[in-house]
């Protein structure tokens, strides 16, 4: 599904505005990482561990809206963003300063291999996969952008990227774009750790790893 950033505040900012629950338990479901939703199901808010919504990513929370059917996953740093600014928006600065501090709800650690990665197909497909990435265009363009906004993704506080060397060498020009994005991100995140690996390590192949 393609979304723009705004889309995302307004779907955030709709499903905050009902009337269920009140603030106080808006508050209290996010400090406590409760889900609501509906009775009709589909408005409402999950986090992981429910079996309803057992893909979601450490990290992420499902925001539910008819209009985009089943649910979106965004990372609970953008949810939180919103409801503080919600809050505030509505003169409530006391319930704000009680909402969780987004940061906190990072997810720590990733590792990511890329080292099956042999095609532009595959790797734009686990960069979007394992980051959390709400982007559908063509190749790796708009990956940066989407890295950097965490309504549009789902990045780490420390991020470990394995198999570089097997993607440069199936895919010299693109592993050099990606390079290019991390330095980026590297830039606009120098409290953020991510450390890049030739090989792999962990032996783990094309997947995702959390780290404890």
């Amino acid at each position: 599904m393609e979304i723009s950033a705004d889309e995302i505040d307004d779907l955030l900012f709709w499903t905050l505005q009902q009337s269920w629950p009140v603030e106080q338990h808006l508050v209290a479901f996010a400090s406590q990482q409760i889900g609501y939703v509906n009775n009709e199901g589909n408005c409402g808010v999950r986090y992981p561990g429910s079996d309803i919504h057992s893909c979601l990513l450490p990290g992420q929370v499902a925001v539910h809206h008819w209009r985009h059917g089943d649910y979106l996953a965004i990372s609970e740093v953008a949810y939180l963003d919103a409801m503080k600014q919600f809050l505030s928006d509505r003169g409530e600065e006391a319930l704000a300063n009680l909402v969780p501090f987004p940061e906190s709800r990072r997810r720590e650690h990733l590792l990511l291999d890329l080292s099956g990665a042999s095609t532009v197909s595959m790797l734009v497909s686990s960069l979007k996969n394992q980051l959390g990435l709400l982007h559908s265009g063509m190749g790796m363009s708009g990956i940066e952008q989407t890295m950097l906004d965490d309504r549009l993704s789902n990045m780490p506080k420390n991020l470990i990227i394995e198999g570089m060397g097997f993607v440069e060498g199936f895919l010299p020009a693109t592993c050099n774009e990606l390079m290019d994005i991390i330095a980026s991100y590297r830039s606009a995140f120098p409290d953020r750790m991510v450390i890049i690996r030739e090989d792999s390590p962990s032996g783990e192949g094309q997947s995702i790893v959390q780290l404890f």
